[in-house]
């Protein structure tokens, strides 16, 4: 068996690292072999091809990224890597033909799913304040209506929230999907600046500020909404189909038995 690697000058074997690897339960290798697989396969249904040009293109950019500038350079990194031409052309294939998966996705099948999906992608930039006692969050409420206090002070001075409370209440960027179903129409029709509850949530209570609230359009998010289709098409490769496990070093036969 070809070593594998050679750690302080004990060698390896790659029968034995795919063992340990499969023992421990690190699938990724094996995952993402099967993906790569499936690619080539749905390629080859969807009559989705590369051409030499497309092929070349990805070649160069993996060479780029391993700062690889010369042919020299190339057939060298190879040698030391111990892949051969065929291997790292048929690599930079699947790479080539993953850009032409994302490719064949649609712009009306992008737009289908913005539309279905709109809200989804709108975005609240927030600052928040939880306490446990109703009164306490009416009164920090009453306390910035007033402009008495600074929303970050009373965040530093109130707030349960453990997340937040030592960054003056931020709490980023956040979809729909993030925040608490009590509090999301209130925020995401809050305008800049606003603060919004005092909103219960289960025992505690909850004073937002709402810095922003982005509502993209299409064009915004176009390009997202694609990488994100291509990644869940591509994920799925491997799953819909059949993928099997052939136990290293195991002969696909059971010996037979001696007492036969």
């Amino acid at each position: 068996m070809t070593d594998f690697l050679e750690v302080n000058g004990a060698p390896v074997d790659l029968k034995t690292a795919l063992q340990w690897r499969v023992a421990m339960g690190d699938d990724q290798f094996i995952q993402e072999t099967a993906t790569d697989a499936a690619v080539i396969q749905y390629c080859a249904e969807k009559k989705i091809s590369a051409s030499a040009e497309e092929i070349q293109t990805v070649f160069n950019e993996m060479r780029y990224a391993q700062e690889l500038e010369s042919a020299e350079q190339t057939k060298a990194w190879l040698a030391e890597n111990g892949i051969d031409a065929a291997a790292m052309a048929q690599v930079a294939e699947i790479a080539a033909l993953r850009n032409k998966i994302r490719a064949s996705i649609t712009d009306d099948e992008v737009k289908e799913h913005f539309v279905e999906n709109k809200n989804s992608y709108d975005v609240a930039e927030i600052y928040n304040i939880t306490v446990d006692d109703e009164d306490l969050a009416d009164e920090i409420v009453s306390t910035l209506e007033d402009e008495d206090d600074s929303f970050m002070n009373l965040a530093l001075e109130h707030s349960i929230d453990e997340d937040t409370y030592l960054k003056g209440g931020y709490g980023g960027e956040v979809t729909r999907d993030d925040v608490r179903a009590e509090a999301e129409a209130a925020i995401f029709g809050a305008a800049a600046d606003d603060v919004v509850g005092p909103i219960k949530e289960d025992d505690d209570y909850t004073v937002y500020m709402v810095r922003k609230v982005v509502i993209p359009e299409f064009e915004d998010v176009k390009e997202v909404i694609r990488d994100s289709l291509f990644e869940d098409l591509i994920d799925g490769l491997a799953g819909s189909g059949t993928v099997k496990n052939i136990p290293l070093g195991i002969t696909s036969e059971p010996p037979e038995d001696d007492d036969e």
